[in-house]
């Protein structure tokens, strides 16, 4: 998507656009696998433990990986627009809308202070997932 804006190549992403809804399709089965979770499981209603630091400490729960997979939908919904897959689009934002909505209503539980008192920092990775 990113690479149409910049080159304006429309045809291209039509081209690339089973991919993208290959992508987006493995996104709502880890958003199933996720939401089948204990609702007491760090990862429950966002996606399933992952690598958030490149596979270094293991998996875990972590935010990484829906901050990325929330950029990558807005983005794939955009594409959707201008390569006229009305469906799509709509499809993409209802998954977006549902893994913010989740996000968010995760992020306002986990939020903590700053040592300092200045403000708030949502730490990526979710208590009980290891330090």
């Amino acid at each position: 998507m990113r690479q149409c804006e910049l080159s304006g190549d429309v045809e291209r992403l039509r081209r690339h656009w089973p991919t993208v809804t290959a992508a987006v399709a493995h996104i709502e089965r880890l958003r199933a696998a996720a939401c089948a979770l204990p609702p007491d499981h760090p990862s429950y209603g966002l996606l399933p433990e992952g690598f958030g630091d490149g596979g270094i400490g293991g998996t875990r729960a972590e935010y990484t990986n829906v901050l990325w997979t929330l950029i990558g939908l807005r983005y794939a919904a955009e594409g959707a627009r201008l390569v006229g897959a009305a469906d799509d689009q709509a499809r993409f934002a209802d998954l977006y809308d549902g893994l913010r909505a989740d996000f968010e209503r995760s992020a306002r539980a986990h939020r903590r202070p700053l040592p300092d008192g200045s403000g708030d920092h949502l730490p990526m990775l979710l208590p009980g997932s290891g330090t």
